[in-house]
């Protein structure tokens, strides 16, 4: 297959992300890939053996580059308000649609999905578990809890503001930046105050 680093490969994973976004993953093709990024098919070909190595591929420098995102929020003075922004960018919508819809029909695929989540929400446990710490939380609201409503909310909010929906959605998000502040505004308790 051809070289691992070249410019054609990230400009047919840039192809597929386009399509992925305009068309929906059923328009996903050798020939609409190699259209969309200006090549013949065969050359599709000659880089991937098949169609699942073009999308596992594209897949796959998405979770890359999302999870050094997610590295930089976490990392951030506001972590949850940083994971919010992270989570409620509207251009990412639709792409995160169609390859959850294509891993519903794809075992490689749904097992690189599994392991991005689970990898992801990691990572947001271990930052978030010392913002959390000491505050009187119930047991329930386990460190990933925040930052799992926040990629829960602004999905749905994502969905209905795609379907011309937006009835609520700025209540909705005053709110959560409310909830959020009051996460990491809040001062840790003392260790006398934690006994």
């Amino acid at each position: 297959m051809g070289p691992q680093n070249s410019a054609s490969r990230d400009t047919m994973f840039d192809a597929v992300e386009h399509i992925l976004r305009t068309e929906g993953y059923a328009a996903l093709s050798a020939r609409r890939v190699a259209e969309e990024a200006g090549f013949n098919h065969q050359t599709v070909y000659y880089y991937f053996e098949t169609m699942e190595e073009l999308i596992l591929g594209a897949f796959r420098r998405r979770v890359e580059s999302s999870l050094k995102r997610l590295e930089a929020a976490l990392a951030s003075d506001e972590p949850l308000h940083a994971i919010w922004r992270l989570y409620s960018d509207s251009s990412n919508g639709r792409l995160n649609i169609e390859f959850n819809a294509l891993a519903m029909q794809n075992e490689a695929l749904r097992a690189e999905v599994v392991a991005f989540f689970e990898t992801s929400r990691s990572m947001q446990e271990a930052a978030l578990a010392p913002l959390l710490q000491g505050r009187n939380l119930p047991d329930a609201v386990a460190p990933v809890v925040p930052a799992m409503l926040i990629l829960f909310v602004s999905n749905f909010l994502d969905r209905e503001a795609a379907l011309g929906v937006t009835k609520g959605h700025n209540d909705m998000q005053a709110f959560v930046d409310w909830c959020l502040r009051s996460f990491e505004l809040a001062p840790q308790p003392s260790a006398a105050d934690r006994a």
